[in-house]
C-alpha cells in the first residue's frame, strides 16, 4: 500500500515499525501477565539456549553454499531485486520474467528489507532472512504451546522440536522454501487469535491483520489456517450467546483483513486462473502424497505422539482437538494423502503439507511429552529446569543431522559458478536471452538444471526457462519453452531445426554450470553453429553464431 500511494516502501515500514515498537514500550505498564505470576529466569535461559542452538544449525549451512540450493531460490531472489530496487512491490517481473506480479510477496519485502539495512545482495539475503525466519520458529513455537497448554514446560518441548529435533523445519533450506518458512511463522499467531476471536474484539482485529499478513505471504498456509479456524470457530460458538457483540467482532476481523482483498483479486486474476489453464493443458495429475518426509526418524515418532494427544482431546470432548483432527482429514483428503481421490489436485500439495505437518504436531505433542514424564515420577512433577535439561539433551543430539540438513544432490550453484555469473553480467548485453539446462521439475513443468536458472536474479539476463514463474507466461508460450526443454532433456537434438528458432526467440547465448545437465560443453564444441567465450572450471558460455 505505500508503493501504491507513491511512499517509499522501506522507510515508510521502518516508520511504522519504530511506531509499533514505541507504542509498545509506552503501555509496558500494562501487564500481559495475570496478577502475581512471577516471571521464571530458567525459562528464559533455557528458551534462550534453544534459540541460540537453533540459530547456529540455521545459520551455519549458508557458509558453504555459494547460492540458496534446488528451484525455489531463483525466483525468490528476483522478487527480491526487484523490491529492493523499486522500494515498492513490483508491477511486473520483466524484463527478466515478462510476466505481471503476482506472487505472493510477504517473504520478499523481508528479504528485500534485510539486504537493504545489511548491505547484502538480494540473493544472498534470501538465505539470512530465510533461515532467521527458520530459526525465529523455536520461539513461536514455545509461545504457541505455552499459551494453549498453559505449561511452560510443554512450551520447551515445543520450542526443542521446532528448532532441532523434527526435520522440518530446518530441511526447507534445501528446498529454498523461504516463503512457507515465513508462513509458518504467521499460523501460530493465527492459531491463538483464532482460539480468542469470539470472546475478544482485540483478538478479532489481530485476526485480521494476520490473516492479510498470511494472504500476502502463502495462499496455501491460507486455505490451511482458515480450514482450522473454520472449525475452531464453530465449536468455540458453543455456549455463547449470538448477538450485536459476535456480529462486532466479525466486522472487526473483516475490516482489519480488508487491506489484503484488492491484492487476493488481482492475484486470482494474474495467477490463479492462468494457473489452473496452464495445469489443465500440461495434463496435471495429482502427485504421491510424500509419505517418506514424515515416517523419518524421529519425525514418525513425534507423529505418533501428537497422533495420541490428538485422540486423548477428543476422548475428553476438547474443541481443538477435534477441529485439528478434522483438518488434518481435510487436508489429507486435498493433498492426496487418503484413498479418496481429491476432485482438487494439487490445490494444496501433499509436499506443502507433509512440510507444514511439525506445526500441528507441536501442542499436542508437548501435551503428551510433559504428561508423560509425569507419570514418570507418581505424585511429584518434573519442574521446568529438569524438563529443560532433558530438551537440551535431545536437542544437542540432533545438532549433528541439522548441520546436515542440505542435500547435495540439490545444490545447483557451486563456488566455480559464481564467476561466470559475474562475467555474464560484465560482458553480455542486459537483454540478450539464455539457453540453459533443464529437467522436468513436475509433470509438464520444467526447471534449470544448474547455475543458468539464477541468471535472472544474480545476472539480470532472460533465460528460456525465466524461473519457476514461467508458468504464468500465455498457455502458448509456456507450452513452446516446455517443448523445446523436453527435447534439449531427452534428446537426440536436432540443432539444424532448433537453432533457428532459437533465433527467432533471440537466444543469443548457452550457459552450462558446474552442475551441469543434459546439455553439454563436448555436444557444442565444434558444431558450426556456437562459439566458445567462456570456459573455467567446468563452466561454459556459449555463442550463438549468426547465420
Amino acid at each position: 500500500w505505500a508503493g501504491l500511494l507513491g511512499l517509499p516502501a522501506f522507510e515508510a515500514g521502518l516508520g511504522l515499525g519504530v511506531g509499533l515498537a514505541g507504542a509498545a514500550a509506552v503501555r509496558r505498564c500494562r501487564s500481559l501477565r495475570p496478577v502475581g505470576v512471577v516471571p521464571d529466569p530458567a525459562e528464559g535461559l533455557l528458551l534462550g539456549a534453544v534459540l541460540a542452538l537453533t540459530l547456529l544449525v540455521r545459520l551455519y549451512p549458508l557458509g558453504d553454499l555459494a547460492l540458496t540450493p534446488w528451484v525455489d531460490g531463483p525466483h525468490h531472489a528476483l522478487i527480491t531485486r526487484k523490491i529492493l530496487e523499486a522500494n515498492r512491490v513490483p508491477d511486473s517481473y520483466g524484463p527478466e520474467v515478462d510476466t505481471p506480479a503476482f506472487y505472493h510477496f510477504g517473504f520478499h519485502v523481508h528479504a528485500a528489507f534485510l539486504a537493504r539495512v545489511t548491505g547484502t545482495d538480494a540473493a544472498e539475503g534470501i538465505g539470512l532472512a530465510g533461515q532467521f525466519l527458520s530459526g525465529w520458529s523455536a520461539i513461536l513455537a514455545y509461545w504457541l504451546v505455552r499459551e494453549w497448554t498453559a505449561d511452560a514446560r510443554a512450551g520447551l518441548v515445543g520450542a526443542g522440536l521446532a528448532g532441532l529435533i523434527l526435520t522440518f523445519p530446518g530441511y526447507l533450506l534445501s528446498w529454498s522454501r523461504f516463503s512457507l518458512v515465513a508462513g509458518l511463522d504467521l499460523l501460530p499467531a493465527v492459531l491463538l487469535a483464532g482460539r480468542d476471536w469470539v470472546r475478544s474484539e482485540r483478538a478479532a482485529g489481530a485476526l485480521g491483520i494476520l490473516l492479510a499478513g498470511l494472504a500476502l505471504t502463502h495462499y496455501r498456509l491460507l486455505v490451511m489456517g482458515g480450514l482450522f479456524l473454520g472449525l475452531i470457530t464453530a465449536f468455540s460458538l458453543k455456549g455463547v450467546s449470538p448477538g450485536p457483540r459476535l456480529g462486532m467482532r466479525f466486522v472487526v476481523a473483516l475490516g482489519a483483513f480488508a487491506p489484503a482483498i484488492p491484492w487476493l483479486i488481482l492475484a486470482a486474476s494474474r495467477f490463479l486462473v492462468p494457473a489452473v489453464r496452464v495445469s489443465l493443458a500440461a495434463g496435471s495429475r495429482p502427485e504421491p502424497f510424500p509419505w517418506d518426509l514424515i515416517a523419518r526418524w524421529p519425525d514418525g515418532a513425534v507423529f505418533l505422539l501428537a497422533l495420541g494427544g490428538v485422540l486423548a482431546g477428543i476422548r475428553r470432548a476438547r474443541p481443538h482437538a477435534l477441529a485439528l483432527g478434522l483438518t488434518l482429514l481435510g487436508l489429507g483428503f486435498l493433498a492426496g494423502a487418503l484413498p479418496i481421490p481429491s476432485p482438487l489436485p494439487n490445490v494444496v500439495d501433499g509436499v506443502t503439507v507433509a512440510a507444514s505437518l511439525w506445526l500441528a504436531a507441536l501442542v499436542p505433542a508437548g501435551a503428551t511429552v510433559a504428561w508423560l514424564l509425569d507419570r514418570v515420577r507418581p505424585g511429584s512433577k518434573i519442574g521446568l529446569p529438569g524438563v529443560g535439561a532433558l530438551v537440551l539433551v535431545a536437542c544437542c543430539s540432533q545438532v549433528g543431522r541439522q548441520l546436515a540438513a542440505v542435500n547435495p544432490e540439490l545444490v545447483l550453484v557451486h563456488p566455480a559458478d559464481l564467476p561466470a555469473l559475474a562475467w555474464v553480467q560484465a560482458n553480455t548485453p542486459p537483454d540478450v536471452k539464455f539457453l540453459i539446462n533443464g529437467f522436468e521439475w513436475r509433470p509438464g513443468f520444467y526447471a534449470g538444471a544448474d547455475a543458468g536458472f539464477w541468471l535472472p536474479a544474480a545476472a539480470g539476463r532472460t533465460t528460456l526457462l525465466p524461473t519457476l514463474l514461467y508458468g504464468n507466461l500465455p498457455t502458448e508460450e509456456f507450452t513452446r519453452r516446455n517443448r523445446i526443454a523436453r527435447e534439449l532433456a531427452g534428446g537426440p537434438v536436432d540443432w539444424g531445426r532448433l537453432i533457428p528458432e532459437l533465433r527467432a526467440l533471440k537466444v543469443d547465448y548457452v550457459f552450462i554450470g558446474r552442475r551441469g545437465g543434459p546439455l553439454t560443453a563436448g555436444k557444442l564444441l565444434g558444431h558450426p553453429g556456437f562459439e566458445p567465450v567462456y570456459h573455467q572450471a567446468g563452466v561454459w558460455v556459449f555463442r550463438l553464431r549468426p547465420p
